[in-house]
């Protein structure tokens, strides 16, 4: 069980790792502009926040930082 919770958290480490580049295409094909970003990184914000004031750590949500 703990092998598959690992190897869970493992594949969700690695498809978050290309949102930031999914972002960043998107942009480039003009198929997102900055208006939808910034509701994006709202939405994750209240989420963050609805977490923590449900007493949970915040971990789950991406800190917001877009690697280049």
């Amino acid at each position: 069980m703990v092998a598959r919770t690992q190897e869970n958290k493992a594949k969700v480490v690695l498809a978050e790792a290309s949102v930031p580049a999914a972002v960043a295409e998107a942009f480039r094909n003009r198929k997102m502009g900055i208006l939808e970003f910034y509701e994006l990184k709202n939405i994750q914000a209240d989420t963050q926040m609805r977490t923590m004031i449900a007493g949970g750590n915040g971990d789950q949500i991406d800190d917001g930082r877009v690697s280049p």
